[in-house]
């Protein structure tokens, strides 16, 4: 298993984001956590075979229709205490 974090910038002001997220993950059967900073700024940590993350990935860059990201800068985590769910933090 490995990890990723996402940070997602743009307009994500919409109220439908953290939960479309935390959807897609458990789709896709992912453990982790997302955090909304701001309006403008999220941070998603996921936890999974790669495959999934790339999956990931790409979804959260295209969000739900009323999110618009305009960026999205990915690092690899090291794998420590992973989450039994995804949560929001």
């Amino acid at each position: 298993m490995v990890g990723i974090e996402l940070k997602l910038t743009g307009d994500l002001k919409t109220q439908n984001l953290i939960p479309w997220i935390c959807h897609r993950a458990g789709v896709l059967d992912l453990k982790g956590w997302v955090k909304r900073h701001s309006g403008s700024s999220v941070e998603i940590a996921v936890f999974g075979p790669e495959p999934l993350l790339d999956a990931m990935e790409v979804a959260c860059f295209l969000g739900p229709c009323d999110a618009f990201v305009t960026s999205l800068q990915k690092r690899e985590l090291t794998v420590g205490a992973i989450p039994n769910d995804f949560l929001t933090t």
